[in-house]
């Protein structure tokens, strides 16, 4: 039967075959034939406009087909969402921001939900390093932030001076900052030729070794101010300038119980000036220390100087368990640069060793 045209009563205009008049504009036509429409197109002044089909989840909308391609599909509205079965999934608001999950983002792009990267091969940033094992890309001087009440803290970026920094500093709102390896895993050092400088394992941190057998295992020289061990036995070091023809007070000793056994060295260095000392020290509570000297170089071109040992004065309790050591520089001309180094033997009650 050939098409037939038709204009019902209520106005309705059909183009093809059908008895239906539900519609005021009907178009049929055989599989494989296009409706072609000249001008600018459809023009819809409805404030509920719909392009839908006639069955529910059986039919595909496709704009554009592969050997017929728009040039580009321009979208001009105050915002754009897409849903599925009525409910919303994503969301371009009119100042541009992106929403998924949400239907208010806050920020360009607002997920609310899980985000899963797969990565690849990163596009040419225009040096030809294009790695293939990429996911995410941050510029230089920006940073992944976390958000606490509201409040905004840096979590991790690389700044314009080339540091990666970890964290932020200056915030109550970062506690703490937690590397956590496998169960039997852990976490390394490495530098820039890809050689591992340090290494925390099992409880254990090695410098210099893969393996650190003990709580701290260095392969290498150790330098440090000072030295603390078990029981409070330590070594420390101050370094002090004595003016000529004056003391000093160089530092202090204190024990709960006021028991105390140690050695020091003092070294001078200064030009014109060569002198060494050791000293071997104890003290009981109460009693003024007893010490004596060692080995001692004497004067060099005529100076020297000397070193003494006394309980704090006031005769307090907390006087009387505390030794002070003082340095006297008896050159008239030379200030003295001094090195002081303490060798404290352990001790069953806490000691506490101060810089003056």
């Amino acid at each position: 039967m050939a098409a037939e045209n038709k204009i019902f009563n209520n106005a309705t205009i059909q183009i093809g075959n059908s008895a239906s008049e539900e519609h005021k504009l009907k178009i049929f036509h055989s599989d494989n034939t296009y409706v072609e429409i000249y001008g600018y197109g459809i023009y819809m002044s409805r404030t509920n406009s719909y392009i839908r089909p006639t069955s529910d989840g059986g039919q595909i909308l496709a704009i554009g087909t592969d050997n017929n391609t728009w040039n580009y599909v321009a979208l001009d509205t105050n915002y754009f969402t897409v849903s599925t079965n009525a409910t919303e999934h994503f969301r371009i608001t009119n100042t541009g921001n992106v929403g998924i999950g949400t239907t208010s983002p806050i920020q360009t792009f607002d997920l609310n939900g899980v985000a899963y990267f797969r990565g690849g091969t990163a596009a040419d940033f225009g040096v030809g390093d294009t790695p293939s094992d990429t996911a995410i890309i941050i510029d230089e001087g920006d940073y992944i932030y976390t958000r606490d009440n509201n409040n905004l803290r840096k979590l991790i970026g690389k700044s314009g001076s080339d540091i990666i920094y970890i964290g932020q500093t200056g915030t109550s709102l970062i506690d703490g900052i937690s590397l956590q390896a496998g169960q039997s895993g852990y976490v390394s050092i490495v530098n820039g030729d890809n050689g591992e400088y340090a290494r925390f394992t099992g409880g254990s941190l090695g410098i210099g070794t893969t393996s650190p057998s003990q709580k701290l295992e260095v392969n290498g020289n150790v330098k440090a101010d000072n030295f603390i061990g078990g029981n409070d036995a330590g070594i420390y070091s101050f370094n002090d300038t004595v003016t000529a023809s004056t003391s000093e007070d160089i530092f202090s000793i204190s024990c709960t119980n006021g028991a105390q056994a140690f050695r020091v060295t003092f070294v001078c260095n200064t030009s014109g000036y060569s002198v060494a000392k050791t000293y071997e020290v104890v003290h009981a509570f109460g009693a003024d220390p007893v010490f004596f000297k060692v080995v001692d170089t004497g004067a060099y071109d005529g100076h020297d100087f000397d070193a003494s040992f006394a309980t704090e004065a006031g005769g307090l309790e907390a006087n009387n368990k505390k030794i002070i050591c003082t340095i006297t520089n008896n050159s008239a001309t030379i200030d003295a640069d001094i090195v002081t180094t303490v060798f404290l033997g352990g001790s069953p009650t806490a000691i506490t060793v101060t810089a003056l």
